[in-house]
């Protein structure tokens, strides 16, 4: 294989700390905050998932079998930032219903939660369920856009959201890429989590390259990205966690809204409400995050010679 980079490793200097990474990012964010954090807004809408159910069981001490309380069938259902919650009674205690053989006990709940669900909601599950794979596809391909808007901040342009959909062309190899990439940590984290987690940061370049080096092979980038990141997965989760910080700073407004009483706002209104407000304060910071790690990304590039072939 050909290396697209020349990974001899220079002489040693001192590489930036996180708080020069942040500061870094700060002046190339600055005169374009809003416009980035649009950017943001557009990417998370175009990469989050609009579709979360679980179905559960809960005890009814309102409906006693003999001496223990009887078992109901609960569905949880979240669609975008609106939550719903039905149950059905399974006619069954406690007790029978956990001497239940292996699987039955899981059967039972989803047919019985899901016959409890409305149709209009079951056909709105469906609908979300879609769109939420559509947008999980396109991720990988989002995600080069978003590395491509964020480089307008180093070439005199402005970020623009339209920039998201200019790897589109690169669909196939951006999504193979993300699967490779989820398979291989996965594989990590089945010996413990700490190797998946280590795994995470050794291919955390991998989308960086390709968008540098379109023409790569997405398992080359991921090879190249396992090589530039020797020696530097400890500096990025370093990175990582110096955002700490303003990521609570951001979650300060839906935290306040848990201690709203009902009575001032309903708690569907809560529930959206946090949702938006989430995404909103989130943006900025995100914002900020992704050019931190461009900057990481720019200095492992300088520090290790790196020329395009």
């Amino acid at each position: 294989m050909e290396q697209p980079y020349d990974l001899t490793p220079p002489k040693y200097q001192e590489p930036p700390r996180a708080r020069t990474l942040r500061r870094a990012a700060r002046a190339a964010l600055k005169g374009h905050w809003f416009r980035m954090a649009l950017v943001m807004l557009v990417f998370t809408l175009l990469t989050t998932n609009y579709l979360s159910v679980s179905f559960d069981t809960g005890y009814n001490y309102d409906r006693m079998i003999g001496e223990y309380p009887s078992v109901d069938a609960i569905a949880n259902v979240e669609i975008g930032p609106i939550p719903f919650s039905y149950s059905a009674p399974l006619d069954m205690s406690v007790e029978d219903f956990y001497f239940l053989p292996y699987g039955r006990d899981l059967a039972l709940r989803l047919n019985v939660g899901w016959a409890v669900i409305p149709g209009a909601i079951q056909a709105a599950i469906f609908a979300a369920g879609a769109l939420s794979l559509v947008l999980l596809l396109f991720g990988p391909a989002l995600r080069l856009g978003l590395y491509e808007s964020i480089s307008s901040l180093y070439s005199g342009g402005h970020p623009r959201a339209s920039q998201l959909f200019s790897k589109l062309r690169f669909f196939g190899k951006a999504l193979w890429l993300g699967i490779l990439e989820a398979f291989f940590t996965f594989l990590w984290m089945l010996l413990f989590i700490v190797p998946g987690i280590i795994a995470s940061f050794r291919y955390a370049m991998a989308f960086y390259i390709l968008w540098k080096n379109p023409e790569m092979r997405a398992i080359d980038a991921l090879r190249e990205s396992k090589r530039m990141m020797n020696g530097n997965k400890g500096r990025l989760f370093c990175l990582y966690f110096s955002y700490i910080g303003w990521e609570l700073l951001a979650a300060v407004p839906s935290f306040a809204l848990i201690l709203l009483p009902f009575a001032i706002l309903p708690e569907l209104s809560l529930h959206a409400l946090a949702w938006v407000l989430t995404i909103a304060g989130g943006m900025f910071v995100s914002s900020y995050v992704y050019v931190g790690e461009f900057e990481f990304f720019k200095d492992l590039e300088a520090s290790w010679n790196v020329e395009p072939v």
